[in-house]
C-alpha cells in the first residue's frame, strides 16, 4: 500500500511529514510511522534542530530552510541516532516558503511517498512526524483546521496538532 502524506510546517515550526491516509484507509499513526520513519532524518546546525525527509534514493533530502541558517555546519543524525559523518549540500532553497534541499550523495534512505496536497480539506485526519526536541521521532496526529492559498501554487496547511 502507497503512503499518501506530504511536507508540511506552520510558520517557525519544524518541518513535519503529514500524512492524510489514516482516514482514507484506517491506517493508524503507529503503522503510518512505521512505513515513513525509515525515510527521516533529524537535522541540527548548534541549537537548531529539524526534521528532513529523502525525496528520492539519490540522497537528496527536503528540510527546512530556517533550520541551516546560523552558525556551524548543518548535520545529520539517523533515526538510530547514529551521526552521518559525511558532507551535506546545499542544492536549493526557497525562503518564501522556508525549504530547503539538501544532498548527502552516500546516504542510502528509502524516498518517502508523497500524496496529492491539493486533494487535502480541513477536517481530514493527519499523522505528523517530526524531531522537535530530540534524536528520537515524535508520532502524533490531529486535524487539518484550514488550508491556506500561497503566491505560486502553493499551499500551507493548519494543523491542530501538537508536536513535542
Amino acid at each position: 500500500m502507497e503512503w499518501d502524506g506530504s511536507l508540511e510546517q506552520d510558520r517557525g515550526g519544524p518541518l513535519r511529514c503529514v500524512s492524510t491516509m489514516a482516514k482514507k484507509n484506517s491506517m493508524t499513526p503507529a503503522v503510518i510511522a512505521e512505513m515513513a520513519l525509515p525515510s527521516l532524518v533529524l537535522l541540527r546546525n548548534d541549537d537548531q534542530r529539524g526534521t528532513g525527509f529523502a525525496v528520492d534514493s539519490s540522497g537528496r533530502i527536503a528540510t527546512c530552510l530556517s533550520t541551516l541558517i546560523g552558525p556551524g555546519t548543518p548535520g545529520l543524525w539517523m533515526n538510530d541516532e547514529k551521526p552521518w559523518g559525511e558532507a551535506v549540500e546545499v542544492l536549493g532553497t526557497d525562503a518564501q516558503v522556508d525549504l530547503a534541499l539538501l544532498r548527502a550523495p552516500t546516504m542510502v534512505l528509502p524516498a518517502l511517498a508523497l500524496g496529492e496536497s491539493r486533494k487535502v480539506r480541513p477536517g481530514d485526519r493527519v499523522t505528523v512526524l517530526a524531531h522537535p526536541d530530540v534524536r528520537s521521532p515524535t508520532v502524533t496526529d490531529g486535524l487539518v483546521s484550514a488550508v491556506r492559498e500561497l503566491s505560486g501554487g502553493c499551499s500551507l496547511f493548519e494543523l491542530s496538532v501538537r508536536i513535542g
